[in-house]
Parts: C-alpha cells; structure tokens; sequence
C-alpha cells in the first residue's frame, strides 16, 4: 500500500465516523498527516508504510498534542484492523456519554506515540 493510498482510506473511515481530511501541504514541519474528528473528538494521525518511521519533528507534534489531551496517533499500515476497531470503539464511547477526557483513552499500543527518549534507549543511542 502507498502513503497515499493510507491516507485515503483513513480519510474514508472518518468520513463515514465523523469527518477526516488530508493535511497534505503544510507550513509547518511535523504537521499530522491527518487531521479530523470523531464526533467532538478530535484525532490527528501520521500515516505510516513500509519500513517509514516517525521523524523527530512529527513525533514532537504528536506528543505536543497527547500532553494538551488530544488525540495524536501514528498509523502504520499494518495495524489498520486496530485503527478501524479504535475508531469504532471512540464512537460507541462517545454514544454512551463518556465524558470526553476519557474516550479513546487509554490509546491502543500499537497507535501509541512513543516519547523520544524512549525511542533513543531502544534504538542504543542512550544507555541506562
């Protein structure tokens, strides 16, 4: 599957949820892929395929938006069971009147942004 091809597919999940639209062009480094909401739950998503990972930028904005209790989340292209699942239960959550601090939380681990320094422990930069 293409970047491309991702991004539509998640822009069609959303659209049929809530409403998703692809961020292609941006000003701004590290800017989500995807930008779109669930409802009133707002999600923000990297697209990710291959062997494509998160780049520092990217992570930084995604983490920015979990600590100001957003939803930001990467998406690579195997975990799309996980994701469609995740977007399902957001919306049952929602329909149940979960207050909005806890729909969606905790976030599936495969869609989990990790934080920086724990990435650099995992990958050998830092050792403990």
């Amino acid at each position: 599957m293409t970047h491309n091809k991702l991004q539509k597919k998640v822009t069609e999940l959303l659209t049929v949820r809530g409403n998703g639209f692809s961020m292609v062009s941006s000003n701004r480094r590290g800017r989500p892929d995807i930008a779109g909401h669930i409802g009133v739950i707002s999600i923000f998503i990297e697209c990710k395929v291959g062997k494509d990972t998160l780049r520092p930028a990217q992570r930084t904005t995604l983490l920015d938006i979990n600590r100001k209790k957003g939803i930001g989340i990467q998406l690579h292209e195997k975990h799309w069971d996980i994701f469609e699942a995740y977007v399902k239960r957001i919306e049952d959550e929602i329909d149940k009147y979960l207050p909005c601090n806890l729909v969606g939380m905790p976030i599936p681990e495969e869609l989990v942004v990790t934080d920086h320094t724990k990435v650099a422990i995992a990958e050998g930069f830092v050792s403990i």
